[in-house]
């Protein structure tokens, strides 16, 4: 089952070719695979999900700026 969790993203970049961007290499995400990603994200995903992402092999930051 795959839960689905609101987080709101303020600021995204969509990459095509993350490693020719200067956009992904000023965020650090050229080595990234294409994509949209959130660059001003408020909200944190659950333990749960982190964990489940971890045991797939993924890589989770928290982005979340709601704490700072």
């Amino acid at each position: 089952m795959i839960a689905l969790h609101l987080i709101l993203m303020g600021e995204l970049i969509a990459a095509m070719n993350p490693e020719d961007s200067w956009a992904c290499k000023w965020q650090r995400i050229n080595r990234y695979s294409k994509g949209v990603y959130g660059i001003l994200v408020s909200g944190r995903l659950p333990g749960g999900v982190v964990r489940e992402l971890k045991s797939r092999g993924i890589t989770y930051k928290s982005r979340d700026t709601s704490t700072r």
